[in-house]
């Protein structure tokens, strides 16, 4: 069966706004929502092409391989990338070919699926496109497929990336098992259970692009509720702390809810979210709660668009809470980008920028934009396929490879030791607050 393209769908031209900011009544933002919701088109729910009969953990899928050997599986991803190119000129088969004769020379050596499956992703790395990697099956049902469905699983809340042979800790969601430990972004973590974090086998491989620009990245694999050791560096010549963390059932969707927020920005009221990712209605619906709730009285609202992508239905959401008649706030509004900014953010920041709503504060966003699907391979993992070519959604203008420029740069801080500082949140709220003191001075 055939699954529509999961991240990316069609997306209406932009509507330039007009006005000051709209207040309503109690419920009537929700209820407008609500209509935009039901216009729009769908986000996919768990956009899994599945194969009967894959194994569904490590075990049978290493009797698998023992069975039919390394190059199965090697060409079994080959043949689905080129069964189903984003755009019939984007291979090169002769190259890739050659890729696939090295990935399977590479895989022969390999014992394990999970070797298997990283010259795999070397393979297709050599594409140089986004939306293209084979992810661990634990992976995808632990922090990607409930998140279509705002669902929430066991997991830890946070990223580790690998830095010169180091890991440091970075999206740590907000109110998450990490965050509630302490944890910050920046700090090191050093041992895991008192062994080297580096190749601990309490990691998984988060699988970003590796056609992508990026280090590597790597979530911590729960064990039931069963609480891990992190022996935590907080500064590069700081001594080692032990921090017990204890995974529990949570999501994106309630990181989400748990950063809405009022900050005091010298006189202003600057209210702020966090979207992690626009894979569900419930972040456009977090955003209308905010605006019809904590944010009543706020001077300016900072949306932070930094993380995943999702459905276009969801970019449409958003945008209708800021832009066009129908608008629900008309007040001063920044948003947030950085270089982990994709997919269907990118779209929300390109057509933010054409109807001049607001500023775009950080980082030119990644640069992967590409309608994809998720797809089951034989020995259980999954294949995300880049297979819808975008630019209608972009006036034609490509972003993949690309991305969108901010229109006040600001560089953030370098990952290692950060301490949890965040220079492109500070640069925003400062601007959010000079565009409320603007507006201020403009009524009076």
């Amino acid at each position: 069966m055939t699954t529509p393209p999961a991240l990316l769908g069609p997306c209406p031209s932009p509507r330039a706004p007009s006005g000051s900011r709209a207040r309503q009544g109690p419920g009537a933002l929700l209820a407008a929502l609500a209509l935009v919701l039901a216009a729009a088109a769908p986000a996919a729910a768990q956009p899994l092409q599945r194969r009967p009969g894959a194994p569904r953990d490590d075990a049978a899928a290493q009797r698998l391989l023992d069975l039919l050997g390394p190059d199965h599986f090697v060409r079994e991803a080959w043949r689905a990338v080129v069964r189903r190119p984003w755009d019939a000129k984007a291979i090169d088969r002769a190259k890739f070919e050659a890729a696939r004769a090295e990935a399977v020379a590479a895989a022969q050596a390999s014992r394990t699926p999970r070797e298997v499956r990283a010259a795999i992703n070397a393979m297709l790395g050599t594409l140089g496109v986004s939306h293209l990697a084979v992810l661990e099956r634990a992976v995808w049902e632990r922090e990607l497929a409930q998140e279509f469905v705002a669902r929430r699983t066991l997991r830890f809340g946070c990223e580790l990336i690998e830095l010169d042979g180091r890991l440091f800790l970075d999206g740590v969601a907000h109110d998450g098992p990490a965050a509630r430990a302490g944890l910050r972004a920046g700090d090191e973590v050093a041992t895991i259970e008192g062994a080297p974090a580096l190749g601990s086998p309490w990691l998984d491989p988060a699988a970003h692009d590796p056609g992508m620009p990026g280090p590597p990245g790597h979530f911590l694999r729960p064990d039931g509720a069963r609480p891990l050791v992190l022996g935590v560096r907080r500064a590069a010549d700081g001594p080692l702390e032990d921090v017990q963390v204890t995974p529990f059932e949570t999501s994106l969707v309630d990181a989400a809810r748990a950063s809405v927020r009022v900050e005091r920005v010298g006189d202003a009221k600057v209210g702020v979210v966090r979207l992690w990712h626009f894979m569900h209605m419930d972040m456009a619906r977090t955003v209308a709660r905010a605006l019809e709730g904590p944010f009543v009285g706020a001077d300016a609202v900072v949306l932070d668009l930094r993380g995943r992508g999702g459905s276009s239905a969801v970019v449409e959401a958003v945008l209708a809470l800021f832009v066009g008649r129908r608008a629900r706030w008309r007040g001063p509004v920044v948003c947030l980008t950085d270089a982990g900014t994709r997919s269907a953010k990118e779209i929300f920041a390109w057509r933010w920028r054409q109807a001049g709503r607001g500023p775009v504060v950080g980082e030119r966003t990644q640069g992967a934009c590409i309608g994809c699907v998720f797809q089951e391979l034989s020995d259980g993992s999954i294949i995300m396929l880049p297979v819808q070519d975008v630019r209608r959604m972009t006036g034609g203008e490509s972003l993949e490879g690309k991305g969108v420029d901010p229109t006040h740069p600001v560089a953030q801080l370098p990952l290692p030791y950060r301490a949890g500082r965040d220079a492109i949140l500070d640069a925003g709220l400062a601007e959010a607050a000079r565009l409320a003191e603007a507006a201020t001075l403009e009524v009076h």
